[in-house]
């Protein structure tokens, strides 16, 4: 599912900053055609099904697991 590729990638990446495109391309991949928004949905699910995680927001920017 999107939000377990999603987990994978944050995991993988402790403390790193991700933009909201390196997010796109990573989840849904290069030939993703859309809004940019659809990742703070996919961060919104993921954090309501794993509170437990600190995903923080980088405003105007993308997020980054801490």
């Amino acid at each position: 599912t999107l939000e377990f590729d999603l987990l994978m990638m944050f995991l993988n990446n402790r403390n790193k900053s991700f933009s909201r495109e390196d997010i796109i391309s990573y989840v849904w991949g290069p030939d993703y055609f859309g809004s940019d928004r659809v990742v703070d949905d996919l961060v919104r699910r993921l954090r309501k099904k794993m509170p437990e995680l600190h995903i923080n927001t980088i405003y105007g920017y993308g997020y980054r697991l801490t």
